[in-house]
């Protein structure tokens, strides 16, 4: 079987005007081409993200509000279990920001 051995010519010779003109048209082409590539990743990468975001938005959304029917159904279903909650959450509360108050009132007259 034979092979074919394909042989630039070589020259010696400066490349003319035209065809450095001709390279430079082609290069500035293939620059330009490439910008518009990076560009265009670059802008379906901000959509994707965009995309996302919103997506995450809207699961968080949901979630917020099944939380809430589920907390109006259990405050329906045990009234009394709820206001207790409430009343032991505001009486730590309180303990904790008196606390906090005193400590600061302490400090501040020594």
């Amino acid at each position: 079987m034979a092979t074919a051995v394909l042989n630039p010519q070589v020259t010696d010779t400066e490349p003319t005007l035209r065809e450095r003109v001709v390279d430079t048209a082609r290069r500035v082409a293939h620059v330009s081409h490439e910008a518009r590539m990076l560009t265009s990743i670059a802008s379906d990468a901000v959509d994707e993200r965009a995309y996302r975001a919103r997506r995450a938005a809207k699961q968080a959304r949901r979630g917020l509000d099944d939380a809430r029917d589920e907390m109006v159904h259990r405050i329906k279903q045990e009234p009394m279990k709820a206001i207790g909650l409430a009343l032991g959450a505001g009486l730590c509360l309180g303990a904790v920001t008196g606390l906090l108050a005193w400590l600061t009132a302490r400090r501040t007259h020594t």
